[in-house]
């Protein structure tokens, strides 16, 4: 009795393993949406640039197989299905390439070894560019915003190399640069005299940053210049005197400048830019005191002279950092009063 019902139980698991293989072994169809990412290896990445430009990464592949092959390929399948350049079925020359995409997943070795037949793939062919990189150098232009440069500023390397396709290299102009920028830490302006600053981060221009497969090899430099003072003395011969009387005396009153005194000698420091408008005559000195009711009356001779500016043809304090570095004495004059 034991006896057979050990060869029952031993049959019946026989049975349900030959079930499981005639399982695994039956035939079936299935689908699967794929994630499909085109790129280039390690061994290309500096030779070649992939683009697929009208192709989205994703497929709907059809297969049929057994149902052990089916979870194989399912398995194969899963996640982001990479495809290089030279991988079966994938040109790997410069140009535009349409691919059939059913053909390009039978050739590949883990499609293969699922043991499946692929039916159907869509979209059913799209179109890579592959595109060759080359390297070429560019000129390395200073930018120093805010500093006031002696000469000329030396630049180590002179040249920067860049990695990009050869299309971008044939159509960019030749005095395109790349770009070394210095901005003073915290906005402290450089003391006047020499400098060098190394270790420069170097930027690419907007022609090259926003073509893609650019890669800037030479990522930094060293720059020296002198950075010139941006304070001047100038000296001027002959700025007019004024006298500046309460308007309501202006008609009571004439006051006659001695004729060595109608002119003075201004000697001023001050920023560069200052001291060149007022070379050009854009600002324009003059030396002026004032007097007062009182001091008409009282017969003054003389008063000390203040050194100003027309602004808009009215006389105003000298601008901010303009500085009078020598004495300009006082003026000489006679007060005669108006007869009514």
């Amino acid at each position: 009795m034991i006896s057979r019902i050990r060869t029952g139980l031993i049959l019946l698991m026989l049975a349900f393993v030959i079930w499981l293989f005639a399982e695994s072994e039956s035939l079936g169809d299935a689908e699967q949406a794929v994630r499909v990412e085109f790129g280039v290896g390690t061994e290309d990445r500096e030779r070649l640039l992939v683009r697929t430009p009208d192709f989205d990464g994703r497929l709907q592949v059809s297969f049929r197989g057994a149902q052990a092959s089916i979870q194989r390929a399912r398995a194969a399948l899963e996640g982001n299905l990479r495809l290089e350049p030279g991988m079966p079925g994938i040109p790997d020359t410069d140009g535009r390439h349409t691919l059939r995409l059913i053909d390009v997943l039978r050739e590949q070795p883990f499609m293969r070894a699922t043991g499946v037949a692929i039916e159907l793939v869509q979209p059913q062919q799209i179109t890579v560019e592959i595109e060759e990189l080359v390297q070429r150098d560019f000129p390395i232009v200073p930018l120093l915003p805010g500093i006031e440069v002696e000469g000329e500023v030396s630049i180590t390397p002179a040249t920067a190399q860049v990695r990009l396709p050869r299309s971008a290299s044939a159509t960019i102009p030749q005095e395109t640069a790349v770009i070394a920028r210095h901005t003073t830490a915290g906005g402290r302006a450089l003391p006047p005299g020499p400098h060098t600053i190394g270790n420069i981060l170097l930027a690419l221009p907007d022609e090259l940053a926003n073509t893609r497969g650019v890669t800037l090899l030479t990522r930094r430099a060293t720059l020296e210049f002198t950075v010139r003072s941006t304070l001047q003395t100038e000296t001027f011969s002959s700025v007019p005197v004024q006298v500046l009387l309460p308007p309501i005396e202006m008609s009571d009153w004439r006051v006659i400048l001695d004729e060595a005194d109608q002119f003075v000698r201004v000697e001023l420091s001050g920023p560069s830019e200052l001291i060149e408008r007022l070379r050009s005559g854009q600002l324009r000195l003059l030396a002026a005191f004032s007097l007062s009711d009182v001091e008409l009356a009282s017969g003054i001779t003389s008063k000390p002279l203040r050194i100003m500016v027309l602004a808009d043809g009215v006389p105003a304090p000298l601008p901010e950092g303009l500085t009078v570095t020598s004495p300009v004495g006082s003026a000489r004059f006679t007060v005669q009063r108006i007869a009514p």
